[in-house]
């Protein structure tokens, strides 16, 4: 029995309490009117209308079990029509649920979501302003409230589903840093536990930051912070297509993991030239300048010992970020794509940075070293 045959069976017993039982006998001849607006002269045709107020009600069933939505909406206005009712609170308590499980039954972004929604709300105002019992008031507050839950839950699912989009925007601009930013905040804020989703989402990112830049280095820490999160995610799996996801992830890693494992071992380490260079380096940017005078001199060794220009430049680019944190690795590239731009930084565009260094905890000496760069 389903919720409208529930409605035809209390709109029968507040009939009943109204009339009493003999007085539904004495009236049988009025049931029509009662319930359809119908004249007394048609109430001597033979007709069960108790029958057809329940027959219509299975009807409205069938069509919501079947999905077929906008069909009981037109069956539940012609019912009306057909006996000349009035829109009634039950009119609107059953338009109200056909909305509901509507809503529920459609993509969150479907473009028809926000003019159902207005629809069910309109509903369940008409479903206050019409109660006439305690009980009816109490049920059309429990109808608000399931109207309240599915608009928060609707909202809730685009946020998700903008995570998603800007996710892969940032992996695709190379952004890594920022996509996890997105997905910690976006937990932090709905106070979520850490579920399958939030592990297949990190772990998409790390993984293509290793494959996508060949570096496992592009995130600190990726591999060992691949194999934690993996683990934890296997202990998350809770159904098929969460095992086969995980596998693939767990393939994809130990790739990673191999690969890295084999360049490691063919790559040369820097040669006694390039380490002697490096030291020099270093010690020229003790004070985070090199002045002209220590460039000439650099110039001078570098062209001793071998080392092309062009390698110069790879071991200053390593030497100059090596050992910087995360969040100092943030500052820096966005302060080299605003100095790409016309290669200066106006005073009006150091104040936004100043404002970001404070918000990553990099101090102003360490600000000072990093532009340096």
């Amino acid at each position: 029995m389903g919720l409208f045959t529930q409605i035809a069976k209390e709109l029968f017993i507040d009939y009943a309490a109204e009339k009493g039982l003999s007085g539904m006998a004495q009236d049988a001849s009025k049931v029509k009117n009662f319930f359809f607006g119908e004249s007394e002269e048609d109430n001597n045709d033979g007709i069960d209308y108790q029958e057809i107020w329940s027959s219509f009600i299975n009807e409205i069933d069938e069509m919501l079990e079947a999905g077929n939505y906008p069909q009981a909406k037109i069956h539940l206005n012609d019912f009306y029509k057909e006996y000349g009712e009035e829109e009634d609170y039950y009119y609107y308590q059953i338009l109200c649920d056909i909305h509901l499980r509507w809503l529920n039954s459609i993509d969150d972004s479907a473009p028809m979501w926000d003019k159902l929604y207005s629809e069910a709300n309109n509903a369940v105002e008409k479903m206050a302003y019409m109660a006439t019992t305690a009980d009816q008031e109490k049920e059309a507050h429990e109808y608000s409230k399931k109207l309240k839950d599915t608009i928060e839950l609707h909202e809730y699912f685009l946020e998700w589903d903008y995570l998603e989009k800007l996710c892969v925007k940032e992996v695709d601009n190379g952004n890594y840093s920022k996509a996890i930013n997105h997905i910690e905040n976006f937990y932090k804020k709905h106070n979520e536990e850490y579920d399958f989703l939030y592990y297949d989402k990190k772990i998409r990112v790390y993984l293509h930051s290793c494959e996508d830049t060949g570096d496992i280095n592009t995130l600190p820490g990726c591999l060992a912070e691949l194999e934690q999160m993996l683990d934890s995610m296997k202990s998350k799996i809770g159904n098929a297509d969460n095992r086969e996801d995980y596998e693939q992830y767990l393939n994809r890693y130990n790739a990673i993991k191999k690969n890295a494992s084999s360049t490691c071992s063919s790559v040369p380490k820097n040669s006694d030239a390039e380490n002697e260079y490096l030291e020099e380096y270093k010690a020229c940017l003790v004070d985070g300048t090199i002045s002209e005078k220590e460039r000439r001199l650099l110039s001078r060794l570098a062209k001793s010992l071998g080392i092309s220009d062009a390698r110069v430049q790879e071991l200053e680019a390593l030497a100059s970020t090596a050992g910087i944190t995360e969040e100092e690795r943030e500052y820096l590239e966005e302060y080299k794509a605003c100095l790409a731009d016309d290669g200066n930084i106006s005073e009006k565009e150091q104040r936004p940075f100043a404002r970001l260094a404070k918000s990553l905890g990099i101090s102003d000496e360490r600000v000072k070293e990093l532009q340096m760069m």
